[in-house]
Formats: C-alpha cells, structure tokens, sequence
C-alpha cells in the first residue's frame, strides 16, 4: 500500500508547486480562497494544481482564453519556462494561432475534429498547404503597415461535426472544391515533419487559386459593362 503523505511533506509539495508557478512567497497564497486571487493568480493555482504530480507532460486547454491582454504573455512565459527548464512536454489547445505560434515547436491544426495540416509551427505559418489553414493566418491581422491583406478563400458556417460529408471535412466552406471533395476523403499529403488532407497537392491548389481569381475577374468585368450600360440609357 501506498505510504499516506504527512502533513509536512504536502505543505512542502503545495509550497514548491505554487513556487514554480511564480506565485511567490507562497506561505502568501497557500491558505488564500480563490475569491482573493487575481485571475492571473487563479490561472498560476491551475497549472501549480497540476505540477504536483510532477508530470512529463502538461496539458493547457485555452490556458489564456479568459485573461487580460497583459497577464497573457506571463501565463505563455512560465509554460515556455515549464517547457525550457523542466523538460515537459507541454501539448497546448488554443483558437489563437498567434499565440500557438509563440509557445509550439510543432503545431496541428484542426477542423470539425480532423487534423487537417500538422507540421513545424514556423513552415506552416509561412507556408500554410492546407485551404483552412491559409485562411485561419489570413484573418491574423498585422501592425505592419507594409503588410498586404489577403481576401479570406473561406465561404459558408461551421459544418456539423456529427452530420459531416463522408469526403473533404471541409467541402462547404472550401472555395477551391471540387465533386470529388464531397464524396471522397482527402489524402493524407505528406513530407519531413508535414502532412496536410487535401484531394489536390500544390500545384492543384495554386491552378484553382488562378481559375477562382479568373471568375472573379470576369465578374468584375461583366459588372462593368452592366454599370456602363444602365449609365447609356
């Protein structure tokens, strides 16, 4: 059976846990109810709660979702400290792909329960493969003025995760889609440290861009000419 853990021996994990948590002096917070942390301080309990066990691996659910802007990039901090220091494997579960970005070696993005891209987070930030993915880093807006704003290659709602099309997770949203999106599922695309779901490589993907840029620019001129025709009469 398992030895019963004496009162010392808690209040000294208690005490090394909160300090790890950069919730210093801890005889400060060990006795304090959650009403008198801060939120920044409740998030620091939560993940000193789960160091006790002294775990290889940390898993952060939406960890900064309910934080102020400027106790976002502390809570980021001590999971990379976390990460540097403690060799924990941390697996982070975010809807902010900037955030992702700053605290992943590796990122997998996902639709309707589907890894549809995974890969080193740097690649795919510069060189998203999949549609959704290239859509998601397109909505990030930028501080720099130089920066040149994509349109968004996204239509439609979410889908229904339980009553999906038997093909592409995807299809009603995709503007590069095709009949074989709806009825086939994608293949699994890959490369060293890449994968991507997706009938088309690309090449595929970039010939659709064109054709889809061309639609629109035969729209636009046929747009045009009606203007210039209701201006005629």
């Amino acid at each position: 059976p398992k030895k019963k853990a004496q009162q010392p021996d808690v209040l000294a994990e208690v005490s090394r846990a909160l300090e790890i948590a950069n919730l210093t002096p801890a005889s400060n917070y060990i006795n304090r109810y959650p009403h008198e942390l801060s939120g920044g301080e409740r998030q620091r309990v939560s993940i000193a709660r789960a160091l006790i066990q002294r775990p290889d691996f940390l898993l952060a659910d939406e960890p900064i979702s309910m934080l102020d802007v400027s106790i976002r990039a502390n809570i980021m901090n001590l999971l990379l400290r976390l990460r540097n220091e403690y060799g924990m494997s941390i697996m982070y579960i975010s809807h902010d792909i900037a955030s992702a970005r700053y605290v992943s070696d590796y990122i997998a993005v996902m639709y309707l329960g589907v890894a549809v891209e995974y890969g080193r987070v740097e690649e795919i930030i510069k060189m998203p493969f999949h549609p959704y993915t290239k859509s998601l880093i397109d909505a990030v807006p930028s501080p720099d003025p130089d920066w040149i704003h994509h349109e968004l290659k996204i239509i439609g709602e979410v889908g229904n995760s339980v009553d999906v099309h038997p093909g592409c997770r995807f299809y009603d949203r995709c503007v590069f889609r095709k009949d074989i999106c709806e009825s086939t599922p994608p293949p699994v695309r890959a490369g060293p440290d890449r994968m991507y779901l997706c009938h088309f490589d690309q090449d595929g993907l970039i010939e659709n861009d064109s054709d889809l840029n061309a639609e629109k620019e035969e729209e636009g001129e046929a747009e045009v000419m009606s203007a210039d025709g209701e201006q005629g009469k």
